[in-house]
């Protein structure tokens, strides 16, 4: 009877032993699939990171170059002798932490179109005294504003179309 009960004691810390063994592999697994997970995540997280990046640094450059054209808008005579380039360096960076300039390149086309003006209305853009000519007209040009920045690699074409009130004089250096 003894024997007996040393053998049913053995078999009784051998079924503990192997119940361990179990705990540890399934304790193993468990932690390299949560590890996998973690890892996944963090891969996750960063590719969103650069996307928004990248989007940011692409709606800086739109910003640019609608600054660079409304800064050539803002200087008529800039279209009397279209077609021209203009280069711009905008900054912007609001907190002068770190640079962050956009060189902006600005093509006019020639005059698309020139029709004659029945009278200047306010919200032409003017060219100033020659205007008290006889004889003004709405020149149809489209800008072309090419962006680029060299830290973030961030590079945009915008095309917009503007309509100019010129004189006559105007007209026939700039529209063929």
């Amino acid at each position: 009877m003894r024997a007996a009960g040393r053998v049913a004691v053995r078999h009784a810390l051998l079924g503990c032993r192997a119940e361990r063994g179990v705990t540890l592999i399934l304790g193993l697994v468990m932690l390299v699939l949560i590890s996998l997970l973690v890892l996944n995540a963090f891969k996750l997280s960063s590719s969103n990171l650069r996307s928004v990046g990248n989007v940011q640094s692409r709606d800086e450059a739109l910003a640019a170059a609608t600054q660079a054209m409304e800064s050539l808008l803002g200087s008529p005579a800039a279209f009397a002798t279209a077609p021209a380039t203009y280069n711009y360096t905008v900054n912007m960076n609001a907190d002068n932490v770190r640079p962050n300039s956009y060189e902006v390149v600005i093509k006019t086309s020639p005059c698309l179109r020139a029709l004659v003006a029945s009278s200047a209305l306010p919200s032409e853009i003017e060219m100033g005294a020659a205007l008290l000519e006889a004889g003004t007209w709405n020149a149809d040009f489209d800008l072309t504003a090419t962006v680029g920045n060299g830290v973030s690699g961030a590079a945009v074409e915008l095309h917009q179309g503007v309509r100019v009130l010129l004189s006559q004089l105007q007209k026939d250096a700039a529209c063929p």
